[in-house]
């Protein structure tokens, strides 16, 4: 197997196994929310129904913090993967232009939706995130005394 195929099958294991994650989560959210929404509806001197709906909240915001944790793992793990250098045919100048985007070759799962396809694609597409926006440098102070260097990475 060439490097390209090495690079997009792994990312397409990548999609696999994090798709797997996510998608009974965002089920989980639709079904939370469309029980949210029944729940709300009822008029105010329902009691009971909007001691659900404080529930269902807290049920809602808990799912959203795991799938949101499950998409930047996801993006994070994506970003480590370096993508191939291109091929250059050395007989060749100036190198021939590939065609088409690396990520239109990865073979997605079939239930992605567009929307994490294309934002997860454009990752791909850039070469991850570029480190100045990941990284940063800083001068820090020890608690005993003395200075030093800190490597701060980013909370995205």
């Amino acid at each position: 197997m060439s490097t390209i195929e090495n690079y997009l099958l792994t990312v397409s294991a990548l999609h696999t196994r994090m798709w797997a994650q996510a998608k009974p989560l965002e089920k989980r959210l639709r079904d939370l929310d469309a029980e949210y929404q029944a729940a709300s509806r009822r008029p105010i001197t329902d009691v009971v129904s909007r001691g659900a709906a404080a529930i269902l909240l807290t049920q809602i915001n808990a799912t959203t913090d795991k799938l949101n944790a499950v998409y930047d793992d996801w993006q994070r793990t994506l970003s480590l993967i370096t993508p191939p250098p291109p091929t250059i045919d050395p007989n060749t100048f100036p190198p021939p232009r590939t065609p088409g985007k690396l990520s239109a070759r990865i073979p997605w799962p079939q239930d992605i939706p567009a929307e994490v396809k294309r934002q997860l694609g454009r990752m791909i597409d850039q070469g991850g995130i570029p480190v100045s926006k990941r990284v940063a440098v800083t001068v820090a102070r020890a608690p005993y005394g003395g200075t030093g260097v800190v490597v701060e990475f980013a909370k995205w």
